[in-house]
């Protein structure tokens, strides 16, 4: 029994915030200077952003502690670094591949003897 009123319960609510939801929606389509005042207040907080951003920056600057971005370039180079040393790595086992083959005896082409069966 307790169930079915919890139920009914959340059902209403659910009604209720829907139709809030599509009051304030509604609203806001049809008030132009309301529009405008969200637009205003995002490009506000966008600024704030920016600004906070830029300080959190600075002050990490101050403590000589990498921001984001220092540590998002620091790895790129990492890559790029690791990239080079991989295909060093290639150039130099072909490298040392050539000069093994170059200095392996032959062994002579001649026909085969008694010794080698």
């Amino acid at each position: 029994m307790a169930r079915r009123d919890t139920d009914t319960l959340v059902s209403r609510l659910r009604r209720l915030s829907e139709d809030a939801l599509s009051t304030v929606f509604d609203e806001f389509k049809t008030n132009r200077g309301l529009r405008r005042g969200f637009e205003r207040a995002g490009e506000r907080l966008k600024e704030n952003k920016g600004m906070l951003d830029r300080n959190f920056e600075l002050l990490l600057d101050l403590a000589n502690l990498p921001s984001k971005r220092d540590l998002r370039e620091l790895r790129e180079r990492v890559e790029r670094l690791t990239a080079h040393v991989v295909n060093l790595n290639l150039k130099l086992d072909r490298l040392l591949n050539q000069s093994v083959a170059k200095s392996a005896p032959t062994r002579p082409r001649g026909r085969r003897t008694a010794a080698h069966h």
